[in-house]
């Protein structure tokens, strides 16, 4: 026993009351977590990321760019800490433990800007050692071909002027195992050198002819006949073979059909649209009709072998024709691909040309059919050539005469998108030609399409001259792996407009007339039904406006011959994910003198599904502990959904005091309400379209009486930054109070004994 001094008097002290006031005083000390060396030293936790420090001269030059910012942060925790719950301070998930780093995990944001911002907070976190920002790597698969390094179309590195990373972005689907294995291309054109050194691995003469010379070899045969070799190079070209050049699919198989010359016509073609359907899975036509500006019409022969081909071509699953959407844009013909009757059809893919800085080039023709965009350049991509002299290149343009550095044209962008849709049915066999339609419309890059873009009601970003987007390999591809495979096709027609309404002559007012759809559908193709007595329909601009306000550039006005009837059908597929239902409305103006005419009848045909395209998904993590009334809760739900974008909502019983984070699927807040609870957890994805559900149950239970002021405590946590007790916090002087009371009771009644 000691003595205690009170008041200027001693009394002694039991080791009850000693042991009261030596915990007073510890907890009167602050807050081990107030003073560890990480909160105590800002500098203790530097901010780290996965950036390798450029060297000196690439500081100076400037030309590395930066890599983009991932929605990411490799953290290392203390022991003690739970990833969950530290993951959940900063609004993020735990992805993954990183493999054989003990104490390491991936924490998952819902923006790469959140996770670059949570990274000062980190460094101040107790319970945190280190936090990494992720930035994406890009990590290629190189060909060891001797001319790769000239494809800039594959891999834009800066060269020649060009802008890096303005390119196909082949390289991600390579490195996945997607290279076109077991892929059959058809190259539609004038003839494809079969036995040349980089293209004969590839060849299956199996399915080839020659409808020019009506025999079964499709060689070229006549001076001039280099176009097919160079289109076939690049979506076909042997890669890794130490040789040449790379095509986009460079493990795909190839045949050819010499189409392009003397005697074509519409019988032939459609020979050719139709050749070894049962074989071929892909049919390149990097060709059409001339581009004048003037409607150009499709026969019933290669119309009819077209459609056999989507109906019947894969074993039912649909042939994919990829068709240049033309040259003619500008002076002297503006001409528009609406009015090529072959790249106007919704059953083939529509492609224009962008050079090696993403601009539009000069040539490519705009129009509502365009679906995607690929890399045509400026008389300046690389590819296969006749051997010799005897193809485009005779030695001035290139040493290698095998290869010719000047092929350009919607005719080299279109075998680039076979090339891509080769890489798409590599990685997953059983897509459609719609399922192809769909994934490369979702996937395309538009982030750099100059000028005249617009979102449709669906959300998705278009422009006239470069639809959807540049196509991305890589992209396009990792979502095929994943798809599933679209709703069944279903037609709807509007109302009939029978008007015969005049048509003003040489004014830009025109008319408008509007027809209001009923049905639900949606859209994937419009047509419009156009039917007009005028005289000269070159003068005519019709646009398409639909109940989104999205519009469709059908005809501008190009000056060119009529068609030989009276109706036209002109495609869009600008209004891609859109509901037909509403009110559609047409312009039509006459914009030069002397002709005239009527606008007789004109309806619109959708093409679409009754329901959404939607991809699979599931919600897990759905089993959801119990909860306590006046306590924090936290659950995260996952889905998996290969969308850009999940909102994560509620219906059914909720708990009171619980809501969802609709950005991230965390369910959180203070139950209030003892009971047992059933409701549905939804997530909805877009672009694509994902929807999932999954019924939950969730017990709250009576919990205890919360501590004086709220919040806890002790140092178990609380709702603060992390843990531990503050000065702030009202429980702790309260605690000492009764402490305090206790020692002096002790001491009181030691005393009177």
């Amino acid at each position: 026993m000691s003595d205690s001094r009170i008041g200027g008097r001693f009394f002694p002290v039991t080791p009850a009351a000693r042991l009261l006031l030596a915990v007073a005083a510890f907890i009167s000390i602050p807050c081990l977590a107030d003073v560890s060396p990480s909160r105590a030293d800002p500098q203790a936790l530097q901010p780290v990321t996965s950036d390798t420090a450029a060297t000196k001269a690439e500081k100076k030059a400037q030309k590395r760019p930066e890599r983009p910012i991932l929605p990411a942060v490799a953290v290392k925790l203390k022991p003690e800490a739970v990833a969950r719950d530290v993951a959940a301070r900063y609004g993020a998930t735990v992805a993954f433990a990183i493999s054989a780093m003990p104490g390491w995990y991936q924490f998952s944001f819902g923006s790469a800007a959140d996770a670059e911002a949570s990274i000062p907070a980190m460094q101040q976190d107790a319970d945190i050692e280190q936090a990494l920002l992720q930035r994406a790597n890009r990590r290629v698969r190189k060909t060891n071909d001797t001319w790769y390094g000239n494809q800039w179309h594959l891999e834009n590195t800066g060269q020649n002027g060009g802008t890096a990373g303005d390119d196909l972005n082949v390289n991600g689907a390579w490195t996945g195992g997607y290279t076109g294995t077991g892929v059959m291309i058809s190259i539609v054109d004038d003839g494809v050198e079969t036995a040349h050194p980089d293209l004969a691995a590839g060849y299956n003469s199996a399915y080839a002819y020659d409808y020019v010379d009506n025999d079964s070899d499709p060689n070229p045969a006549a001076a001039g006949d280099d176009h097919g070799t160079a289109v076939c190079g690049l979506a076909a070209a042997r890669g890794q073979n130490s040789l040449g050049v790379a095509g986009v699919a460079y493990d795909a198989n190839w045949t050819a059909v010499r189409l392009l010359g003397t005697g074509m016509s519409d019988s032939t073609e459609a020979s050719a649209l139709g050749q070894s359907l049962a074989n071929v899975d892909i049919y390149n036509n990097s060709w059409g009709p001339a581009d004048n500006g003037d409607y150009e019409e499709i026969g019933s022969l290669p119309k009819n072998a077209i459609l056999n081909g989507v109906a019947n071509g894969r074993g039912g699953k649909g042939a994919i024709y990829v068709w240049a959407g033309g040259n003619g844009y500008g002076s002297p013909y503006f001409d528009d691909s609406n009015l090529d009757a072959y790249a106007n059809m919704p059953e083939t893919i529509a492609a224009a040309s962008i050079d090696k800085n993403f601009n539009n080039s000069t040539y490519s023709e705009g129009g509502a059919n365009i679906l995607v965009t690929a890399p045509g350049g400026e008389s300046d991509v690389f590819t296969t050539d006749r051997s010799g002299a005897s193809g485009y290149n005779d030695g001035s343009l290139f040493s290698d005469q095998d290869y010719t550095n000047d092929f350009d044209g919607t005719s080299a962008a279109t075998p680039m998108v076979s090339g891509v849709v080769a890489l798409m049915l590599d990685a997953n066999p059983n897509l459609t030609w719609r399922d192809v339609q769909h994934i490369l419309v979702y996937t395309a890059d538009h982030s750099k399409i100059a000028g005249g873009t617009y979102t449709n009601g669906a959300g998705l970003i278009a422009s006239d001259r470069w639809g959807f987007g540049v196509v991305d390999a890589t992209a396009a591809a990792q979502l095929a792996a994943q798809w599933t495979n679209a709703p069944a096709r279903q037609t709807v027609y509007s109302p009939t407009d029978n008007g015969n309404v005049p048509i003003p002559d040489n004014s830009t007012i025109g008319i408008n007339r509007t027809v209001n759809v009923t049905n639900t559908l949606y859209i994937e193709h419009t047509v419009v039904e156009f039917t007009t007595n005028h005289t000269w329909w070159g003068d005519l601009r019709v646009t398409l406006i639909s109940p989104s306000g999205t519009i469709s550039h059908l005809a501008l006005a190009s000056g060119g011959y009529s068609p030989s009837g009276t109706t036209w059908y002109y495609m869009s597929t600008r209004n891609w994910g859109e509901q037909a239902q509403g009110n559609w409305t047409l312009k039509v103006s006459d914009e030069a003198a002397v002709d005239t005419g009527n606008l007789q009848s004109w309806r619109v045909i959708f093409y679409g599904t009754t329901t959404p395209p939607n991809q699979s998904a599931s919600i897990s993590n759905t089993a959801l502990s119990d909860g306590t009334t006046g306590t924090g809760y936290y659950h995260q739900f996952q889905v998996s959904t290969i969308s850009q974008q999940t909102t994560w909502s509620l219906s059914g019983n909720v708990p009171p005091g619980l809501v969802i984070n609709s950005s991230n699927g965390i369910l959180s807040g203070t139950p209030t309400t003892v009971g047992t609870y059933n409701f549905t957890v939804e997530a909805t994805g877009t672009l694509p379209p994902s929807y999932a559900t999954a019924s939950v149950t969730l017990n709250v239970l009576m919990g205890t009486t919360p501590p004086p002021g709220g919040g806890s405590s002790g140092f178990g946590g609380g709702g603060g930054g992390g843990g531990g007790c503050t000065v702030g916090d009202r429980g702790v002087p309260a605690f000492l109070g009764l402490l305090a009371l206790f020692a002096l009771l002790a001491l009181s009644r030691r005393r009177r004994a």
